[in-house]
């Protein structure tokens, strides 16, 4: 009888134990994982995100989950935006570029370009001007967005670059002034001081280059 009570008593011992340790796991787990803004702010570990790619991004003020940003791999300006490229005749382009060659056309005030996407996968932001418009073009290549902003901001032409993070598997681009990070897939920033800030949308096909 007395034996039978030890094993029983042992058996809750061990069963009180095995929760016990359960609920400390629990208990950390949540620790790590449901990350206050504030605690994420300041944490080290989202310090490394941004000053190891040597953003100044102030991301004190964001609209999405700090911990939620990846890294990218290549660092701020890894991949190089373009600036204000050169461009070529349909004719030329055509002794180089296939006729299936997919890409964004623009046109504004009758003036039409062709950002190929072989060239745009290797560049991610292009800063560029139709007839004294201001435009940022840009592509994620692991979502395949492709989408062509007014490039003005306050009423001045901002710069964009291409920042190296990623949130939801989609470019995180920045602006030159404030290295604010811009959502490329909604056009809007989501940290640093231009946060909710949005940039307004131009016009563009998806098209191959023979048509």
């Amino acid at each position: 009888m007395n034996s039978k009570k030890i094993i029983i008593y042992l058996i809750i011992g061990l069963t009180i134990l095995f929760i016990l340790l359960m609920l400390s796991r629990i208990i950390t787990d949540k620790k790590i994982n449901n990350i206050t803004n504030n605690e994420s702010a300041s944490s080290t570990s989202v310090k490394k995100l941004f000053l190891g790619g040597k953003l100044s991004t102030d991301f004190s003020l964001h609209s999405i989950p700090i911990d939620k940003i990846l890294d990218g791999g290549p660092g701020k300006d890894g991949i190089p935006a373009l600036v204000d490229p050169t461009f070529t005749t349909l004719a030329e382009a055509e002794k180089w570029l296939p006729p299936h060659a997919d890409g964004l056309l623009v046109t504004i005030n009758q003036m039409t370009k062709f950002y190929p996407f072989n060239i745009l996968v290797w560049h991610e932001v292009v800063n560029d001007t139709i007839n004294n418009q201001p435009i940022v073009v840009t592509f994620c290549p692991l979502c395949g967005s492709a989408i062509v902003f007014d490039a003005q901001l306050d009423n001045k032409r901002e710069y964009f670059g291409v920042s190296g993070k990623l949130y939801e598997s989609n470019l995180l681009m920045y602006d030159k002034t404030t290295e604010s990070l811009w959502s490329q897939i909604i056009g809007e920033a989501v940290v640093g001081t231009k946060t909710n800030t949005k940039l307004k949308i131009i016009p563009a096909q998806v098209i191959s280059l023979a048509t």
